[in-house]
């Protein structure tokens, strides 16, 4: 193979390992409701939020004193590390468990979420850009939409 052709396929592999970087890798993972359930069972604190970024679930959990961060890998399930974060919004003390709405998401066929997070009293849930709907809101207590951009 002569060097022309070399830098040729080393350019190609380097732009599809660099496209594929950036984009949520959602094959064979696991529903973000059972990511979800596994982070609430450990009984750290409140989920605050989860996105999907860099190819793993970013889950903050907070408690009375501290939130963190948690690294979930979507296919296996498995925390890889933590680390410490700044405090967010909170759901109400008697809102429904965030892995129970998502579950109910869920079960009507979206599977395309990228973001959840507690803001300004409601869940907003954010779909990759495929979604027809790019936003929803979701009431923490009754698990009933509220409203989608």
């Amino acid at each position: 193979m002569n060097t022309r052709n070399i830098l040729s396929v080393f350019i190609i592999t380097l732009t599809l390992c660099s496209f594929s970087i950036g984009q949520p890798q959602l094959a064979n993972s696991q529903p973000l409701s059972s990511i979800l359930k596994s982070v609430e069972a450990q009984k750290i604190g409140i989920i605050a939020n989860a996105e999907l970024d860099e190819g793993l679930w970013e889950v903050k959990v907070c408690n009375s004193g501290e939130c963190q961060k948690l690294y979930i890998d979507p296919i296996s399930g498995m925390e890889k590390f933590r680390k410490g974060t700044d405090r967010e919004e909170l759901p109400p003390a008697d809102a429904l468990l965030i892995s129970t709405i998502i579950e109910s998401l869920e079960s009507k066929g979206t599977k395309d979420i990228k973001e959840v997070e507690f803001e300004d009293g409601l869940w907003e849930v954010k779909f990759r850009k495929s979604a027809n709907k790019p936003k929803l809101y979701i009431d923490p207590l009754s698990g009933e939409e509220k409203a989608s951009y």
